[in-house]
């Protein structure tokens, strides 16, 4: 998900609660689920371990490791974790007129890659 994408959905969201705090719309009931009141900025499904691969070929390509697969690595080998799975649906921006147009994380991918590699000065 792009940033500004986000950026989108707060707006919505922020100018929401100002219209129902200014007309006194809000009311708060009782939900059944905890997460009812969330908004979610999610667009796309995407696997953590797929990421790990496309990046392994990337950094491949570049000359800055030795192989284009990812490994795993023992969690008691690393001082704190990176990623984790998780699902989410934004029905509640969508629903708000919530429109993500940005390009995808599998889209920009090689962009980041060099960005994150430029930013820690590996130009190689």
């Amino acid at each position: 998900m792009h940033i500004h994408d986000l950026a989108g959905l707060y707006l919505i969201v922020l100018d929401k609660a100002l219209v129902e705090r200014a007309t006194g719309t809000f009311t708060a009931t009782a939900v059944s689920d905890p997460y009812e009141r969330f908004y979610w900025g999610s667009v796309a499904t995407h696997q953590w371990g797929n990421v790990a691969q496309d990046i392994a070929k990337i950094l491949y390509k570049k000359g800055l490791v030795d192989s284009d697969k990812a490994i795993s690595v023992p969690v008691n080998e690393v001082s704190s974790s990176v990623a984790s799975n998780s699902r989410t649906v934004a029905n509640r921006g969508f629903k708000e007129g919530w429109k993500p147009y940005h390009p995808s994380l599998e889209n920009t991918l090689e962009e980041d890659v060099n960005s994150v590699l430029e930013e820690d000065g590996f130009t190689k």
